[in-house]
């Protein structure tokens, strides 16, 4: 019997999607005779939470007084997901779903070879270089970047400051050409820009004037905090067939620098930012069945897939069972990766389809039943499954058979994928995306 009750209790639990799930606490006065009366109840949100770092706070019940709760995010499932930990879940058989782990954040690799994870595009400049380390090659929102800066002086430097600067934005550009009734044309440019974050770190400064650096080598150690929820790197430039000019980018970018009379000793570089993954891998499963006007009986064809979440360049192993006993030949089996966009800018949004990649496999003849397990390597060079603010990048696997004289027949399992690097992997997309600079060429 007490006004202020402390329950001192640990629970966990699985969260299937903490960007729209909530926790919600109802509070009970207890009476030992009769029915116990509600004090009021919480919704509490799920996002905004680090792995590892607890928050706490108090919240207000919806009838009367407080409560106390403290929040840890123990581990975020799939978002972590990272080559190594990838195997492959389909047997020549069938899908086992119990085979499906549920995939743990990889631990945090150590700068123990300085060449693994620095800036690509260090400036050399007569007063010596400066570069900067990072402790992973990806990160993922609400993570904190740890890193070092080394900085070499040739000559005495008059400095003002060392400086990092941080920022993340999303940008799109759509020249929208329109006809008029009378057949005259004109283009229409429009331009979007979000930004997620801008931020600096101040490594070393002088409250006015300079302060010369002697040469030698300086190290300074930085860390900086991500905002949460923020959208995987995504860069996609094209025209369509009617002259329409599209281009979208998700860049996150770092510079460091010594401000200093004349040209300052700097670097840059573009961080890799990976989508936190709020699904569940799973496994995927779909049928089809299809019937035909002038053919007695109907065809059924399974798809299975061991999970939903890939990495660029994987191989992924494609259950397919086909039973048909109709007169029906199937000529082939085809497999397409394809892309979906979303990209608005101002009233004009584009919604093109793509074809990334296709694969064929040889049919069956009529009346006949099988089973089949197919091999599909992703391409290397694709960009990640992200969900921008102006820009929005999906992908499905369309499988395929090819009929003869008859309409195909198509499942369409929608697949995630995850920019998830190894530690030294070439990271093709950083010079890919070094053309991003300027949003209105082509």
């Amino acid at each position: 019997n007490t006004l202020k009750p402390v329950w001192d209790e640990t629970f966990i639990f699985p969260v299937n999607n903490p960007m729209s799930d909530d926790i919600h606490i109802e509070v009970y006065d207890w009476d030992a005779v009769g029915k116990n009366d509600a004090m009021g109840g919480v919704k509490i949100p799920l996002t905004g939470l680090v792995k590892d770092v607890e928050k706490t706070a108090w919240y207000h019940l919806s009838s009367q007084g407080e409560i106390h709760v403290g929040l840890t995010a123990i581990a975020f499932d799939s978002s972590g997901l990272h080559p190594a930990q990838v195997a492959e879940i389909v047997s020549t058989s069938k899908v086992n779903p119990t085979q499906v782990p549920i995939f743990q954040p990889p631990q945090r690799w150590e700068i123990k070879d300085a060449s693994k994870f620095h800036a690509q595009n260090r400036h050399d400049n007569p007063s010596g270089w400066i570069q900067m380390y990072f402790d992973k090659p990806y990160y993922i929102g609400g993570e904190t970047i740890l890193g070092r800066v080394d900085l070499s002086v040739n000559r005495p430097v008059p400095a003002k400051a060392i400086l990092i600067k941080w920022s993340g934005t999303e940008k799109t550009y759509i020249e929208n050409t329109v006809t008029d009734s009378e057949g005259d044309s004109h283009t229409d440019v429009y331009k979007e820009k979000k930004e997620f974050f801008k931020s600096q770190t101040v490594l070393f400064a002088v409250p006015q004037g300079t302060v010369d650096l002697v040469p030698g080598m300086y190290t300074w150690n930085f860390q900086f905090i991500l905002p949460p929820n923020l959208p995987s790197i995504f860069f996609e430039k094209y025209v369509e067939f009617d002259g329409d000019k599209i281009k979208s980018v998700i860049k996150y970018e770092v510079k460091v620098f010594v401000d200093m009379p004349g040209s300052d000793i700097k670097a840059k570089e573009k961080i890799i930012i990976t989508e936190l993954l709020t699904q569940r891998v799973l496994p995927i499963a779909e049928t089809k069945v299809k019937k035909f006007a002038f053919a007695s009986g109907s065809l059924k064809f399974t798809g299975e897939i061991g999970k939903n979440v890939f990495v660029p360049g994987e191989v992924i192993p494609l259950h397919v069972k086909v039973v048909n006993p109709t007169k029906k030949n199937i000529d082939s089996i085809k497999v397409k990766l394809v892309r979906q966009l979303h990209i608005r800018a101002g009233p004009i949004t584009k919604t093109p389809v793509k074809e990334i990649a296709r694969w064929k496999f040889p049919g069956k003849e009529k009346k006949t039943d099988f089973e089949a397990t197919f091999q599909v390597q992703l391409p290397e060079k694709v960009y990640p499954s992200t969900t921008g603010h102006l820009c929005k990048c999906s992908y499905f696997l369309d499988l395929e058979l090819d009929l003869a004289w008859a309409f195909d027949v198509n499942i369409r399992p929608h697949v995630v994928i995850a920019l998830l690097p190894a530690p030294g992997a070439a990271m093709w997309f950083i010079q890919d995306m070094s053309q991003i600079g300027r949003m209105n060429t082509y």
